[in-house]
């Protein structure tokens, strides 16, 4: 999966614009997040609950993370079925070289990561 690190939306456009910066992200230099899976684990298929490792690349750092997904299959026939994704998990941004701190602004370094997809079949 490739994300593009200029498309990430906090709602916030000010801070959207800073997270864009070399104090995060890096966009100019590094402009795409990706995650390569390496192992899918069932941990409830009937609750399409798994475990997802893999390897997440950020501002060309790579580190090895494990994600819970929820999926959420079509329901249905036909085109507009959808299909849902849900991928959350923690990560340190400091071990993706992202250590911008400033004493009036506290960054936690712990952050949980919320990845939704859908996909519509035509």
């Amino acid at each position: 999966m490739t994300i593009g690190a200029a498309s990430i939306d906090t709602g916030n456009r000010q801070r959207d614009k800073h997270l864009r910066t070399a104090d995060f992200f890096h966009v100019d230099r590094h402009p795409s997040l990706t995650f390569q899976s390496r192992q899918v684990e069932a941990i409830d298929q009937a609750a399409g609950r798994y475990r997802v490792v893999g390897d997440l690349a950020v501002r060309g750092v790579t580190r090895p993370v494990t994600l819970d997904a929820r999926y959420e299959p079509a329901k249905g026939t036909g085109p507009g079925r959808r299909i849902k994704l849900t991928l959350t998990g923690s990560l340190n941004r400091r071990d993706f070289g992202i250590v911008w701190d400033n004493p009036l602004f506290h960054v936690a370094d712990d952050l949980t990561v919320k990845l939704e997809l859908e996909a519509i079949a035509e």
